[in-house]
């Protein structure tokens, strides 16, 4: 009905920004309700940095109101990767919103991409105060969480999703020293070896 009334071009762009979500929002609540019994989906070549331009642009009001200020680091030669865009975006930002969680007083957020022996990493590394081993151990457990009120469910499905294309996501943390998440896919080698010929 709000698209019907004729926005100006600023608030229109806002508009379908939301509707996107909205669809984004919808998608994952179908996740969560096939968490135990997947369902493939649709998969195309895309770039992770491309991927966190869209969780950047996203997150960026919730990361200057937290004082968190992200830095990056790109690698060299990275290579697309073969992933269905909307569940890498929803671990990516998962990572973003937890790390923000984890600095209360503002801090930094350092997000890397590297590619290693056939994969594409990406490391989120905040300057909260880290974990205990004996959290760390529990952490992509579902149902498990650090946070009042939280569900437990984030890290889980983003480990799940990870796993479903065939890389992973790791945590590591020293407690008084931070968090550092790595999500690993591998290199869409048939991408690859098209730009090689």
């Amino acid at each position: 009905l709000i698209a019907d009334e004729g926005l100006t071009d600023p608030a229109q762009q806002r508009l379908a920004t939301v509707q996107e979500e909205l669809a984004r929002i919808a998608n994952i609540v179908q996740r969560l309700l096939d968490f135990q019994r997947p369902t493939p989906g649709e998969r195309a070549p895309h770039t992770v940095s491309a991927i966190f331009d869209d969780v950047l642009a996203l997150a960026n009001k919730h990361l200057q109101q937290r004082g968190v200020i992200v830095v990056r680091e790109e690698g060299v030669d990275l290579k697309p990767v073969l992933v269905e865009g909307d569940q890498i975006k929803q671990v990516f930002l998962n990572l973003v919103l937890n790390a923000v969680e984890a600095m209360p007083q503002g801090g930094r957020l350092q997000v890397g991409f590297k590619r290693v022996n056939g994969t594409v990493s990406v490391s989120f590394t905040d300057t909260g105060g880290g974990m205990a081993a004996e959290v760390l151990e529990q952490l992509l457990e579902p149902f498990c969480s650090t946070k009042a009120g939280g569900t437990g469910l984030g890290l889980a499905i983003s480990h799940e999703i990870g796993t479903r294309h065939g890389g992973n996501l790791e945590a590591i943390s020293i407690p008084g020293q931070g968090s550092t998440f790595v999500v690993r896919v591998p290199v869409y080698e048939e991408e690859t070896a098209e730009h090689d010929r």
